[in-house]
């Protein structure tokens, strides 16, 4: 039931329901609804349609500030999503009060316990393989042009990944807004059957939300 609130919503929207993309880069300012819609839509291909196994949910280890997570204990799930991958808690939070669904409220955890959904960080992700599965990297402009390549690298059949990154907000203070992951695989695999991007600047968060944006 959802729709896009703009034609940009709407434009990503058509290109997050298209199996035939693999790969979609989504540059886009705070606010703009990146991540909540890449997240709905990967639901709704695993949960509903079925069409694929799981979601993978990558976020670098890196804080505000330049700060690194550090050593991830045996619970890497309960570390990683208690700050540093919170975004996909707080998104399943607003995606399941809003439909009033059955699951518990660690909305995150509870399809973890499922099996549906898998929270990595890139450090750890070297070597491995996955299949029928939607990769969502989130805040991929904080990720190196080394890393992005390792990351799309890992796909392998039936797989997707949507790429989620605002080059305004990098975090990685040997990263600038024209070289980062995100921007590099824009660059690089512009007109490619298999590729396809989007750019939001529109902010639906609030009014505050989009004058921050625009002045801050």
């Amino acid at each position: 039931g959802t729709v896009g609130k703009n034609r940009q919503q709407k434009y990503l929207m058509n290109l997050l329901e298209d199996d035939s993309i693999p790969l979609i880069a989504i540059s886009a300012d705070a606010g703009t609804g990146k991540s909540y819609l890449s997240t709905i839509m990967a639901l709704h291909k695993v949960l509903e349609k079925r069409s694929f196994k799981k979601i993978v949910y990558v976020k670098p280890l890196e804080a505000m500030g330049g700060k690194d997570i550090g050593f991830l204990p045996e619970n890497k799930e309960a570390k990683l999503l208690g700050g540093y991958a919170g975004t996909i808690e707080n998104i399943l939070e607003n995606i399941f009060a809003e439909r009033e669904m059955p699951y518990k409220k660690q909305y995150a955890m509870d399809l973890i316990e499922q099996g549906v959904l898998q929270v990595e960080a890139p450090t750890f992700m070297r070597g491995m393989s996955y299949k029928d599965s939607i990769l969502i990297i989130d805040e991929a402009s904080n990720l190196s042009k080394a890393d992005i390549k390792n990351l799309v690298s890992r796909i392998g059949e039936n797989s997707r990944i949507f790429l989620l990154g605002d080059t305004e907000q990098i975090d990685n203070r040997v990263l600038s807004k024209w070289d980062n992951g995100l921007s590099h695989v824009i660059d690089k695999m512009k007109g490619q059957k298999l590729f396809a991007t989007v750019k939001l600047d529109r902010s639906i968060r609030s009014n505050l939300s989009q004058l921050s944006v625009d002045l801050l």
